[in-house]
């Protein structure tokens, strides 16, 4: 009886790593076919950013809970990002972040010949003027890099989901 379940257990583990292994063909394709729909996202102007982690200007990384992100469709920018401050002792949730709907202006795109792809804005609104430095990769995964007037510089790193 006990032979029999670890001849059924074995079967299944080995379906199983056969299913989710791919050959090196398999993955070049799955590879092109993201880099091509990032790329797709990006010239249309039509992407999301969701960010995980946050490091303030001088200070250690910060894994961020889900949720948080940066979208940009057409001419226009949502915003959902907290904005963390630093101190001397610490680093702290402020209370305020880049949380807005804005209109985006000097929009500039260019790619690399490193498989990346340079986002540049500015947005303003009442608060401030905020400038947004993009480097997203074609694997999907993201840099952002908000400064603005009255704040700090901040980088976020995130994936591209759309």
């Amino acid at each position: 009886m006990k032979t029999t379940k670890n001849i059924i257990a074995a079967c299944i583990s080995a379906a199983f790593i056969a299913c989710s292994t791919m050959t090196p063909a398999e993955k070049a394709i799955n590879e092109k076919m993201t880099a091509e729909k990032t790329w797709a996202a990006v010239k249309n102007k039509r992407f999301r950013i969701d960010v995980d982690y946050a490091t303030p200007l001088g200070r250690r990384t910060i894994a961020m809970t889900p949720g948080f992100s940066l979208k940009v469709a057409g001419d226009s920018v949502y915003s959902f990002i907290p904005y963390y401050i630093s101190t001397l002792s610490r680093t702290q949730k402020a209370e305020y972040g880049f949380y807005f709907n804005e209109v985006s202006y000097d929009y500039h795109t260019s790619f690399s010949a490193q498989d990346e792809a340079k986002v540049a804005f500015k947005v303003k609104n009442t608060k401030d003027t905020y400038t947004f430095d993009l480097l997203i990769y074609d694997n999907g995964k993201a840099e952002v890099t908000i400064s603005s007037l009255n704040l700090k510089e901040i980088r976020y790193q995130g994936r591209l989901v759309e």
